[in-house]
C-alpha cells in the first residue's frame, strides 16, 4: 500500500517512497476511488483540515485475486473427485438395504408368498417391510380362499353329476328314437364336459397346491 497526506488544498505534505511525487486527485471526501491504476481510499481527518489517501495497485489486487482463486480451486481439484468417490460409496452403502429389499419382492409369486425380511433394516424401510408383509399375508390368505373354493367347488359338484349322468343314461335307455331322445343325449354330452370341467379344476387347484406332486417314470410315447 502506499498513502500521501494532503491539505485541503489538495498539496502534498506527506508520502510513502512508493507513492507519486505529486498529490493525487481524488476527490477530498471519505471513501472509495479508482483512478491511475489504484485502488483509492481517502479518509479525512477529524479535527484537522488534512486528507489521507491509501492506494492500492489494481495489478496487486488482480495477482492477489488470482493467487487466492488458485489457493482454492487447486485443492478443490484434489479434493471433489475424493468427495465424489466418498459420497458414492456413502449412498451404496446407505441404499443397499433398499436393493435387498427390492431384490426380495422380485421373488415373490403366486407360490412364494411369505414374508420379507426386516432385520438390519433402517426405520423408514422397516415400516414399508412392515406394510409389505401385512399386503402379502392378506393376498395370500385371498389366494389361499380362492383355491379352497375352487376346490371345494368342484369337489361338492363330482356327487350330483355323477348323479344326474346316471340318471340321464337311464332315462336314455328308455326313451325311444325321436327328438325326446336327441334332446337327453345332447344334455347327457352337455353334462359329460361340464364333469371333465371339474375334474380338471379339481386336478389343477391340487396342482397349485403341491399336494398331489409325485415322480414317476412314464412312456411320452404312449
Amino acid at each position: 500500500l502506499l498513502y500521501q497526506v494532503v491539505n485541503n488544498r489538495n498539496e502534498l505534505l506527506l508520502r510513502s517512497a512508493d507513492a507519486p511525487t505529486t498529490a493525487l486527485t481524488a476527490p477530498l471526501r471519505t471513501g472509495f476511488y479508482n483512478m491511475a491504476g489504484l485502488r483509492i481510499y481517502t479518509l479525512a481527518h477529524p479535527q484537522l483540515p488534512m486528507f489521507i489517501h491509501t492506494g492500492d495497485p489494481l495489478a496487486h489486487r488482480s495477482a492477489i485475486r488470482m493467487k487466492t482463486l488458485a489457493s482454492l480451486v487447486v485443492p478443490l481439484l484434489v479434493v471433489l473427485p475424493l468427495l465424489g468417490w466418498l459420497f458414492r460409496a456413502v449412498t451404496r452403502r446407505v441404499l443397499a438395504p433398499a436393493g435387498r429389499l427390492a431384490s426380495d419382492l422380485q421373488q415373490r409369486d403366486g407360490n412364494h408368498l411369505g414374508a420379507l425380511p426386516g432385520q438390519g433394516l433402517p426405520t423408514e424401510l422397516q415400516t414399508i417391510v412392515d406394510s409389505v408383509n401385512h399386503l402379502l399375508l392378506r393376498l395370500a390368505d385371498a389366494l389361499d380362499t380362492e383355491r379352497a373354493l375352487a376346490a371345494n367347488a368342484a369337489h361338492e359338484l363330482r356327487t350330483p353329476l355323477s348323479t344326474m349322468r346316471l340318471r340321464l343314461q337311464t332315462a336314455l335307455e328308455q326313451v325311444a328314437d325321436g327328438p325326446a331322445r336327441q334332446g337327453v343325449q345332447d344334455t347327457l354330452a352337455s353334462l359329460n364336459q361340464l364333469s371333465r370341467r371339474c375334474e380338471k379344476l379339481l386336478q389343477l387347484s391340487r396342482a397349485e397346491s403341491g399336494a398331489a406332486l409325485a415322480q414317476e417314470r412314464v412312456n411320452l410315447g404312449q
